[in-house]
């Protein structure tokens, strides 16, 4: 046993003295050498690509469920973008005349919104209806998104009654409605959703929709969610009105706040 003992010490302590011995006279040499095998290890590194489709990084690839997702995707695909703007009326209730005008005025800086010479009626999903060409949802469409109609509306809560909307359609529309009977009385705030197409592009790891996603940040500039006004946990849009807090959420929102977050936090690592 000790001559195999010596015998591998030996046959090892040989060679790593001409390694030793090669490295302490050529130190140079054997640093750029170095260097080099580092490089070429760094190399693969050009080959990565960060992913962030949700699908793929949270529902465990081989399985059913992802299986399940490719199969309905290919038959279903998403067609469209969606922005929802909330506005809560500064009073008691957001159906009164001068509110709806506050609020159509907003509708009308949306409509007013250009992207690269894109506007909304060019990239919404079109659905002609209620005065206007494009899928839009609101209480606004029974005056037809016209201020000029509102304006000559002597009573718009009787108008709105009359539309024999029922309480349930309503209420998809009217945050806090209230009534009187069957008829509707106020609310404290209204919904307008938008619908835009979806032209959605892989790019490496991520879908790209670089008209949608830009044109969502230029309506977000328009009613200054980038310069939010904040009363406790609660924030709104920094548009400025004395009828109206406007909130907004947009297709983008979530990635525009979590990558913020997460940018955030590389410093910390």
């Amino acid at each position: 046993f000790a001559k195999v003992a010596t015998g591998v010490d030996d046959f090892f302590a040989k060679r790593y003295y001409k390694i030793g011995l090669w490295v302490g006279t050529r130190p140079c040499t054997s640093l750029g050498l170095s260097v080099l095998f580092m490089l070429i290890c760094c190399a693969g590194f050009s080959q990565l690509s960060s992913e962030s489709r949700s699908d793929k990084l949270w529902i465990p690839q081989g399985t059913r469920a992802q299986l399940d997702e490719a199969e309905y995707t290919k038959h279903f695909p998403p067609g469209s973008r969606f922005t929802s703007l909330l506005l809560e009326a500064k009073s008691d209730n957001v159906l009164d005349k001068s509110t709806l005008s506050a609020a159509l005025e907003v509708h009308n800086k949306i409509e007013a919104v250009s992207f690269e010479g894109t506007n909304f009626t060019d990239i919404c999903v079109k659905q002609p209806g209620n005065g206007h060409p494009c899928f839009i949802v609101s209480i606004l469409g029974i005056w037809g998104y016209n201020a000029s109609v509102l304006d000559a509306d002597p009573d718009p809560l009787a108008t709105l009654n009359a539309a024999g909307m029922s309480a349930d359609n309503l209420a998809r529309m009217l945050g806090a409605p209230t009534y009187s009977g069957d008829k509707l009385t106020g609310a404290k705030a209204l919904s307008i959703s938008y619908f835009m197409k979806l032209n959605r592009t892989l790019d490496g790891g991520s879908y790209q929709d670089l008209v949608g996603e830009g044109f969502e940040e230029k309506l977000l500039e328009v009613i200054s969610c980038d310069s939010p006004i904040c009363t406790g946990d609660s924030c709104a849009c920094g548009y400025e009105s004395d009828k109206l807090l406007v909130y907004a959420s947009a297709t983008r929102s979530f990635s525009d706040v979590f990558g913020s977050v997460i940018s955030g936090d590389v410093g910390l690592i």
